[in-house]
């Protein structure tokens, strides 16, 4: 389905939802890291991971079926709670208004925090997302013929991307723990080589259309659409290969399943003879996972270069010997739910 974006109109978010605030309560003083009988209702907190879950209460101050967007700490990113929670009060309640026409379910909520969350930019600790900043901020969506926010669409745009509805997966969810107490520090130098891509020019050596000459995905610094630019009749990377942006994206990490073509500022991960057959995409998923946090060291000023890379530090999961454990890393990615779907 495609996303047309000609007929889209600007709103107040303000026009559909009132704020709410939530409040605040104490880890470990009253609320609990594991889920039980007594403590079942997520917290939501300011965290980006996790879905902004950090543990469990005995009480919700916030409806099942609700966008929770984050106030002070961690401006404006936003997530779809599908259960009762209990919203901290660094976090902000999306409470629809009633005869908008707007009847919030997950396929809609989540059309919408992917356009919140280009918002996020416009706030931070300096300029926190409060209730009227945030119902004063202008999103654009899709519009119906009458001039107000086509629902539909967006809930039918999100359900063809489902599948219909639904993925069907045969991973049920488990709330996995990683015990950092085994970890140790490596140099990525230790276990790869860097690469450096090469230049190809856009709508002169490569296609932005897939075809039966342009079958090799065009691999970029973007951080969207897993990095991939275009098609060309080439390719300068191997299959099941971690590719990082270097100079634009600095140090934002993919992995390409497919041979591909790697531009100039990015850079190829080449895996030392000693791991070769431990890198698939699971182990590659688990450290995407591993360099992507490594992103605030560089930015354009200070490039994420070939030599940069190499004697980055990042801490791994270890086995009895204190080398890499690949197989945890592996394991640990099958468990999560979807993850037959990779």
């Amino acid at each position: 389905m495609k996303l047309d974006v000609a007929n889209w109109k600007e709103y107040r978010i303000g026009e559909f939802f009132k704020i709410k605030r939530g409040k605040r309560i104490i880890k470990d003083v009253d609320y609990m890291q594991e889920r039980d009988e007594d403590y079942q209702f997520p917290v939501v907190t300011a965290s980006a991971t996790n879905n902004s879950i950090s543990g469990y209460y005995h009480s919700y101050n916030c409806e099942a079926n609700s966008i929770v967007s984050c106030g002070e700490v961690n401006g404006f990113f936003s997530t779809y709670q599908e259960e009762r929670c209990w919203v901290l009060d660094t976090n902000r309640i999306f409470v629809p208004i009633k005869g908008t026409g707007l009847k919030l379910n997950k396929f809609i909520a989540f059309f919408l925090i992917t356009i919140l969350k280009k918002e996020m930019f416009k706030f931070s600790y300096g300029r926190k997302a409060r209730p009227h900043h945030i119902m004063n901020t202008i999103i654009k969506l899709p519009s119906s013929v009458n001039g107000e926010p086509d629902w539909e669409y967006m809930e039918n745009f999100m359900k063809a991307m489902w599948g219909g509805g639904s993925l069907k997966t045969s991973i049920p969810y488990t709330n996995q723990k990683i015990l950092l107490c085994d970890w140790k520090d490596f140099f990525i130098s230790d276990y790869f080589d860097v690469k450096r891509g090469k230049r190809i020019v856009k709508d002169v050596d490569f296609s932005t259309i897939k075809d039966n000459d342009y079958i090799f995905p065009v691999i970029t610094p973007s951080k969207s659409n897993n990095s991939v630019a275009g098609y060309y009749h080439s390719y300068n990377c191997p299959g099941n290969t971690i590719v990082c942006g270097g100079e634009a994206s600095g140090f934002y990490s993919t992995y390409q399943e497919e041979e591909c073509w790697v531009m100039d500022r990015s850079r190829i991960f080449i895996p030392k003879e000693k791991i070769s057959n431990k890198i698939n995409k699971y182990t590659s998923m688990f450290l995407i996972t591993i360099f992507n946090k490594e992103q605030f060291k560089y930015s354009y000023g200070r490039s994420a270069n070939p030599n940069n890379i190499l004697n980055t530090v990042i801490k791994l999961p270890v086995d009895k010997y204190g080398n890499p454990d690949w197989n945890y890393m592996e394991e640990f990615i099958k468990r999560i739910q979807f993850s037959d779907l990779l």
